[in-house]
């Protein structure tokens, strides 16, 4: 699978009658919903997409992963959230086939016979793939610990370069 930009449109019911396998990157900032809810929106997700069919079911499945930056709603600090999934979604022309699909596969309504959008189909997946409340995965305290010492860590650097540009620090420890 080459890893490029992934197109804008495709004809999902097309692709997986001819069993297509993508693979590339789509901008944060191209994704409005999503870009909406982050602290910025550089960066890129990432997603792997197989268009089949299997058991008279036309499918596509597959994998999003990206590292968004948002608040840590616990100590309102901003972090990074890592953000994987995967899904299975049946392609269907109508809603009465949804309940006779088998078992893994979400129904995924194809509309007309027009090209569907696949960063909204990733920017989805990523959507429910967010936590409702996004926290440090270690204890907020320990973070801001953590930033309190490289705080002083880089002051006391910063202290020391200041002393060693003076050409009379050295005087400083004869007295």
């Amino acid at each position: 699978m080459k890893r490029s930009l992934l197109p804008e449109y495709l004809d999902f019911e097309q692709k997986a009658k001819k069993g297509l396998e993508i693979a590339g990157s789509w901008p944060v900032k191209r994704l409005n919903r999503l870009s909406d809810m982050l602290l910025a929106d550089d960066g890129d997700i990432h997603a792997e997409m197989e268009f089949g069919h299997k058991d008279r079911v036309l499918y596509v499945s597959g994998k999003v992963t990206a590292t968004l930056k948002v608040t840590c709603q616990r100590c309102l600090n901003p972090m990074d959230l890592p953000l994987e999934t995967e899904f299975s979604l049946a392609l269907i022309h109508d809603e009465s086939r949804a309940d006779q699909l088998p078992e893994g596969y979400e129904p995924l309504l194809l509309e007309n016979d027009e090209a569907m959008s696949v960063p909204h189909l990733l920017e989805d997946e990523l959507l429910l793939a967010m936590p409702l409340v996004p926290v440090h995965a270690e204890d907020c305290s320990d973070y801001l610990k953590q930033q309190e010492v490289r705080q002083k860590a880089e002051q006391v650097q910063h202290e020391t370069e200041k002393e060693k540009q003076n050409p009379f620090a050295v005087l400083k420890d004869l007295i």
